[in-house]
């Protein structure tokens, strides 16, 4: 509350000046008794002059900024307490593909670099034993809440080695953006690859500049994806899907750069290690809702090979405008964005 200190001090130094003021007049009133208004008016213009005049309206202006911040800074509190109900940090867990020492480095990195950590952080596993469950709630100042993945569904037309990513992939590109058991807590998601490590110092209330300024998604940094084995079958529905259904993409600029990149059959992606989601939006939209079934419907990530970066850049384009959306690094998201851990 310092700038609520700052205030105080202010109003007592103006206080202090009134007092002064008050008693030279009252002193000079004193010495001068022997002129006797003739009326009250005039008696009164000899008490209150000019510059108490200005004092008091001086101390009026300076009670009334205090009320007022004190008013924001309380709703502030307020909001910031109803947002660590609706919010978590989230990490992605498969036992046949995370590495528990990335994911520990990175809770590392969390708790020392995030001040204060209201939110929630949220470990989503696929079987992750109690003793490894244990090892990384030692490594957090934070209590970790872990949550079991019992419905994914291993679909993939390949090996084992890559059922882990592929499911993790299916998880944050459908799972996640419908209504589930494992996220139904959460509004406002903020989520993290068990290899992002923080490098600088973060106040945690980038999430409620996020919410203020009405945003649906939020990201560090653009890619893109050339393989024309991967994006060429995505662009394909997309443009299709656009012309059957009638849809006007509310993000243009966005989506005109899958549409401009034909020729090069790139699609940009969202480096999405570090996203920001509101889930609401996502959950709630039925374009969106609509969107995902038909790329479920048309063999999703597990026969094309599209992952959750793409499906996200093609999302937003079809259905989160401009100002809704935000790179990190810019006034409605004033946050740096993490590395890769080597």
């Amino acid at each position: 509350m310092t700038g609520a200190q700052d205030v105080s001090s202010l109003l007592k130094s103006q206080s202090t000046k009134l007092s002064e003021l008050t008693a030279s007049h009252q002193s000079s009133e004193e010495t001068s008794i022997s002129f006797s208004p003739s009326t009250w008016r005039e008696r009164v213009s000899l008490c209150y002059t000019l510059p108490h005049l200005a004092a008091l309206l001086s101390l009026l202006t300076l009670s009334i900024v205090v009320v007022h911040r004190l008013r924001v800074e309380a709703y502030r509190h307020k909001e910031a307490a109803l947002l660590a109900e609706r919010c978590g940090f989230t990490y992605l867990v498969s036992v046949n593909h995370t590495s528990l020492s990335d994911l520990g480095h990175s809770l590392k990195s969390f708790n020392s670099h995030f001040v204060p950590l209201p939110y929630k952080i949220l470990i989503l596993h696929d079987g992750l034993p109690p003793v490894d469950q244990g090892k990384l709630q030692s490594l957090s100042e934070a209590p970790l809440q872990f949550r079991f993945l019992q419905h994914i569904v291993n679909r993939t037309k390949h090996n084992i080695s890559l059922q882990g990513p592929e499911n993790m992939i299916y998880f944050w590109s459908y799972l996640a953006l419908r209504q589930n058991d494992y996220l139904e807590d959460i509004d406002f998601l903020i989520r993290l690859e068990p290899s992002a490590v923080f490098t600088r110092r973060i106040r945690s209330d980038f999430v409620l500049s996020f919410v203020a300024h009405g945003l649906q998604y939020a990201y560090p940094s653009l890619h893109r994806d050339c393989s024309p084995n991967v994006t060429q079958s995505l662009k394909e529905l997309a443009v299709s899907y656009v012309g059957l259904n009638g849809i006007q993409p509310r993000n243009v600029p966005l989506w005109n750069t899958i549409l401009t990149s034909h020729a090069k059959s790139c699609i940009p992606y969202f480096n999405n290690h570090f996203e920001i989601i509101n889930l609401r939006f996502f959950r709630t939209h039925s374009g969106i809702q609509d969107w995902i079934r038909a790329i479920e419907t048309h063999g999703g990530i597990f026969h094309n090979g599209w992952h959750d970066g793409l499906l996200r850049y093609v999302t937003v384009a079809l259905y989160a405008a401009p100002s809704k959306t935000a790179k990190y690094g810019t006034d409605r998201v004033p946050i740096s964005p993490t590395r890769r851990r080597k």
